[in-house]
């Protein structure tokens, strides 16, 4: 098997800004970077650029801590979340 090159740090970033997503960094498979795709666009309502590549060193949780800021970039505005190998950083504004 050729596996993908491993990343690090391994980091995922997801903006919404006036409904438009996109999601850049790395994920670990082409299925889990489709699967993220589809879920922001179906969560956040918007059209989602993916720019997403594929490596390997994600984190323990990844996909879980992904569909988690996914959720959280729901409950803001203009808002960007990023996952950097351990570390959470989500800036916007709160949903009134």
């Amino acid at each position: 098997d050729i596996l993908p090159p491993v990343i690090s740090p391994f980091t995922w970033k997801i903006t919404e800004i006036n409904q438009e997503v996109t999601i850049s960094g790395f994920a670990p498979t082409p299925d889990i970077a489709a699967d993220l795709a589809a879920a922001a666009s179906s969560q956040l309502r918007a059209t989602v650029t993916n720019d997403q590549r594929i490596a390997g060193g994600e984190p323990d949780g990844f996909g879980r801590t992904a569909r988690i800021l996914i959720d959280a970039l729901d409950r803001a505005q203009d808002a960007t979340a990023s996952l950097t190998t351990g570390r959470i950083v989500m800036q916007g504004k709160a949903n009134s």
